[in-house]
């Protein structure tokens, strides 16, 4: 998806220099058992993650980028925490990019055929560009 918004292909898949910049990966389960997905989906893991989120968007204005169903819950959270707060958020939803989810939502992550992307990585950029801020170095 990165490539299919105009930036060169990550040849790695170490993304410290996106957490550099502040991008911060996060799935609403910290564990999982090897090849179960969503095996520790109940150990209350949610609770934790939702709390981080909900205090992060009331503490600032934050760029959202909700991939898959199980982060597609989470807006309704972030949306309450931005009417107490004031800070507006920016979210983005798409279908998680992982091959087994890419397809699984209304708003594909990544069109059938490869040749469009739900075009995330550029809006980013443009919404932090038209707020005067330092666009992320994707690649």
């Amino acid at each position: 998806a990165i490539a299919l918004d105009g930036y060169k292909p990550l040849m790695h898949g170490d993304l410290s220099e996106w957490a550099k910049q502040g991008v911060l990966l996060l799935n609403a389960t910290l564990t999982v058992q090897l090849d179960l997905a969503a095996s520790h989906a109940q150990y209350g893991w949610q609770d934790l993650t939702d709390a981080l989120l909900y205090r992060l968007a009331k503490k600032q204005s934050v760029i959202w980028l909700l991939w898959g169903s199980h982060a597609q819950k989470k807006k309704a959270l972030i949306e309450l925490a931005q009417q107490e707060s004031g800070h507006p958020q920016f979210i983005l939803t798409a279908s998680h990019p992982s091959g087994l989810s890419v397809y699984k939502t209304a708003e594909l992550f990544i069109y059938p055929g490869d040749q469009t992307s739900c075009g995330h990585f550029k809006k980013v950029n443009e919404h932090l560009l038209n707020q005067g801020l330092t666009p992320i170095q994707w690649s």
